[in-house]
């Protein structure tokens, strides 16, 4: 190492900044623009997805629901016609549910 020569020392004024400072650049502000109307279009159709997962599901929950409440009514004066009828209704409403949520 004694081919190389030592680093030189420099005395780096405070008040003055440095010479080589680089520049921040600004986007356009029509990009900005661009950029907020893209996110907001994304953020709008998940929201609207959402909607239609839990409207799907709503409608699965009253189907069970009247099935319930059937059931209930049934049960209290009971006959094979009546029990057999609900349970038509339960079964082809399981149906529906089935083949709505079915993946295509």
């Amino acid at each position: 190492m004694s081919g190389t020569a030592k680093p030189k020392f420099e005395l780096i004024d405070d008040i003055t900044p440095p010479a080589t400072q680089t520049a921040v650049v600004q986007p356009a502000p029509d990009s900005e623009n661009k950029t907020a109307s893209r996110i907001l279009h994304i953020a709008l159709v998940s929201l609207s997805h959402r909607f239609a997962t839990a409207l799907t599901n709503g409608f699965s929950l009253f189907l069970v629901s009247l099935v319930f409440v059937l059931f209930g009514r049934v049960l209290d004066e009971p006959n094979p016609y009546k029990l057999g009828a609900v349970g038509g209704f339960a079964v082809f409403c399981l149906l529906i549910d089935i083949v709505r949520r079915r993946t295509k």
